[in-house]
């Protein structure tokens, strides 16, 4: 798929993060690498997984402790806008007593640990694969050993996954529509864990009205960019 891109368009950059400061060591990610990224990308604005409720909090209570996003949120991206001027938008969605849910409870403990080594093994071959991109774990190769993992959530149990994974991200997504829709013509960067990347591509590239960035060492104007 080819496109003749307007110069005004909008331009939309996805950016996949790491939530714990031991991954971003490990896996040579760190904040300050983050930030390059974003700096690079020169946003107008960034949707950030954050819950609304939870950054409402923190707009009208400047000492909020509470719940603010992964640690990259508090540690980098929301000092970085405020200091920039970078509009935030929080998109995340989820309740907290579905995080306990299991994909494995009606199975036997047999049949459990089976398809817990299975899930190692696909968590294995994701994280081996982390620096086939630029930015570790940005990369259309990461992006379908995430997508063979969920999918394989999908067949063991899809209501919880549905309910844990599908319904968050359809949330995630229609937030950053609405903020596509209010920010015509600016650059949008969309910011959030690595497993994310493959859905928001996916459902992002089908909107004929903006530029893609992903991953963001690439360039925009690059056919296979669109056509991944």
């Amino acid at each position: 798929m080819n496109r003749m891109f307007s110069s005004s368009q909008t331009i939309v950059g996805i950016l996949g993060t790491l939530h714990t400061e031991d991954l971003r060591t490990n896996y040579d990610y760190p904040l300050e690498l983050l930030e390059k990224k974003i700096s690079d990308f020169k946003p107008d604005l960034i949707c950030g997984e954050v819950r609304p409720e939870d950054w409402d909090r923190y707009i009208s209570d400047s000492d909020y402790t509470g719940y603010l996003g992964p640690s990259e949120y508090r540690d980098s991206i929301i000092p970085l806008c405020e200091k920039n001027g970078i509009q935030f938008v929080p998109v995340d969605w989820f309740e907290w007593d579905l995080t306990n849910l299991s994909h494995f409870h009606d199975f036997t403990k047999e049949k459990q640990e089976r398809l817990e080594l299975e899930l190692k093994e696909r968590y294995r071959l994701i994280f081996s694969i982390a620096h086939k991109g630029k930015t570790p774990f940005n990369c259309l190769e990461v992006d379908n050993h995430v997508k063979a993992k969920h999918d394989l959530l999908s067949k063991i149990n899809p209501e919880v996954q549905n309910l844990t994974w599908v319904a968050r991200n359809q949330i995630m997504l229609h937030r950053i529509y609405e903020a596509i829709n209010s920010n015509q013509n600016k650059r949008i960067l969309c910011v959030a864990g690595f497993e994310h990347n493959y859905y928001y591509f996916q459902k992002l590239k089908e909107r004929v009205d903006i530029q893609i960035l992903y991953p963001l060492d690439k360039n925009i104007l690059s056919p296979e960019n669109m056509n991944e």
